[in-house]
């Protein structure tokens, strides 16, 4: 499996376009689906299986565009798995504290309270493109 980890068609199976419907869905849930994830807390969706749909690794992978909401007593951190994805960000928190989104092994980057980031993970820290 790619970065992305779509699944995959067997040449020889029988029904694969069942197979290839669901790497559909997954790329373009890949390419454009929004999230709005509550960040009062740290959140890790740098663990669980890739092909389901509950876990963190899931959601990660299957999706562009995050927004962070939720209200924020403190700074919190935002972690994915180091797969190499484009992600837009916004911070849409109240409390007026900033959030790290970043890898399990990286630093990441500070998306501060309000702000939009454009970032990119090129298999283990997160790179902001913001302004290029």
């Amino acid at each position: 499996m790619g970065n992305l980890s779509l699944e995959t068609i067997d040449g020889n199976q029988a029904n694969n376009y069942v197979d290839s419907n669901t790497a559909d869905d997954q790329l373009d849930l890949a390419m454009s689906e929004l999230r709005q994830v509550d960040v009062s807390a740290n959140v890790d969706w740098s663990t669980g299986d890739e092909q389901v749909a509950t876990t963190g690794k899931y959601k990660a992978l299957r999706t562009s565009i995050i927004e962070f909401t939720g209200a924020q007593g403190a700074g919190r951190t935002f972690t994915v798995p180091a797969n190499k994805k484009w992600y837009l960000l916004l911070n849409s928190c109240t409390g007026g504290f900033n959030t790290t989104f970043k890898t399990i092994t990286g630093t990441g980057i500070t998306v501060a309270n309000a702000a939009k980031k454009k970032v990119f993970c090129n298999g283990s820290e997160i790179i902001d493109w913001t302004g290029i």
